[in-house]
């Protein structure tokens, strides 16, 4: 059951290195559980990347800093809103004036474009109306509505059996959406009544993990081995879910697989180094998701050109599969710098802001 917010450690405000590898782990798993051909490995990563970033984001949620629901849905907007307009807006450009020119077998020009632009502001990963070059878009929309459901749970309902009750009606609601509405939500607002669950868990995990603090290492790697053997095999069991499609499979294996999953790599990269390089890429979560379309199909161009080689089909096998996400990825490097030096309104900050890149530390302005 949920607690009071009294007497509790107020919301981490530095940056947390750990947090930031967590979330370069959660991006690279994304780029890399697209590509895999490995359907066990698929359905695993499947069960957690996406959780994960939702339970980070809550994890980095400072009360403090929100008492006002205008000002937090202006910096909510500000923050996330404004770039998944500017990155959907680009890549559909990209994608109407490049793609569609350049396509070898001519496929994508069955695609009516209206439909992508109408979708750009239905914001949702799947059906007709999805973006055609970057789906990983919806997260944005998505983790938005998320961040509203969470705010009106925690700040405009007082008592802990109430927040209970809510996220339970929240999590029964979005589970019934997901196999009796024939159409999706704007902004996957059907996703996020069962990511709010995950968004919660994170937010009070990040209010009472000193404990760990006074756990031994022993505990700790058996904790570790139990989680991990957990999460295989409710994935396993569960068959692969997917958030975007708003497809959980069995409730019980979903949640236990994405919860198991979540913790298993939290306890793990906690105890690990910060590596500067890792950080960066996790400081910068929402230009790799912004720029994820462009980048798979520059890689394509570059492929065909040296290769003669279209990279058919997505799927790779396990090495073939880790070079390209991490060429995906490196792609994206030079307009990660270009964009914190020269555009960071992009992101909804101001200039000033970005100098948090350059080894100055600063509060988290967007946990994504």
């Amino acid at each position: 059951m949920l607690t009071n917010d009294e007497n509790r450690p107020p919301a981490p405000h530095g940056r947390i290195g750990w947090i930031d590898t967590l979330k370069a782990f959660a991006i690279f798993s994304v780029f890399f559980g697209h590509k895999t051909n490995c359907a066990v490995l698929e359905t695993i990563i499947y069960s957690f990347h996406i959780p994960l970033f939702f339970w980070i984001s809550g994890y980095l949620f400072n009360v403090k800093k929100h008492p006002n629901f205008r000002t937090f849905l202006r910096r909510r907007f500000r923050t996330l809103m404004v770039p998944y307009f500017i990155f959907a807006s680009l890549s559909f450009a990209f994608w109407f004036l490049v793609v569609r020119s350049l396509s070898v077998r001519g496929n994508v020009l069955s695609i009516d474009p209206w439909q992508p632009f109408t979708g750009i502001f239905y914001g949702v990963g799947s059906g007709p109306w999805h973006h055609p070059l970057d789906i990983a878009l919806w997260f944005l929309p998505c983790l938005f509505i998320t961040d509203i459901y969470f705010w009106f749970i925690n700040m405009r309902l007082g008592s802990p059996k109430a927040r209970t009750a809510a996220l339970c009606l929240f999590c029964f609601t979005g589970l019934l959406f997901s196999r009796v509405l024939p159409f999706r939500l704007p902004w996957s607002a059907d996703v996020a009544l069962c990511a709010v669950i995950f968004y919660t868990a994170g937010y009070y995990t990040g209010r009472n993990d000193s404990f760990l603090s006074h756990v031994t290492l022993r505990w700790k790697s058996m904790a570790i081995i139990l989680l991990g053997a957990l999460n295989i095999l409710l994935a396993l069991a569960n068959g692969k879910a997917d958030m975007n499609y708003n497809f959980y499979g069995n409730p019980f294996f979903f949640f236990g697989a994405a919860f198991s999953g979540i913790l298993f790599w939290y306890l793990i990269i906690r105890e690990t180094r910060d590596f500067r390089f890792i950080s960066y890429l996790g400081k910068n979560t929402i230009i790799l998701i912004g720029m994820a379309g462009i980048s798979s199909f520059v890689l394509r161009g570059l492929s065909y050109l040296l290769f003669n080689d279209l990279l058919v089909g997505d799927k790779f096998g396990l090495i073939d599969s880790l070079f390209y996400s991490i060429l995906e990825i490196a792609l994206i490097v030079p307009v990660i710098y270009m964009i914190n030096r020269f555009a960071p309104f992009i992101l909804g900050r101001h200039p000033a802001a970005a100098s948090f890149l350059q080894g100055k530390k600063q509060g988290y302005h967007r946990p994504v």
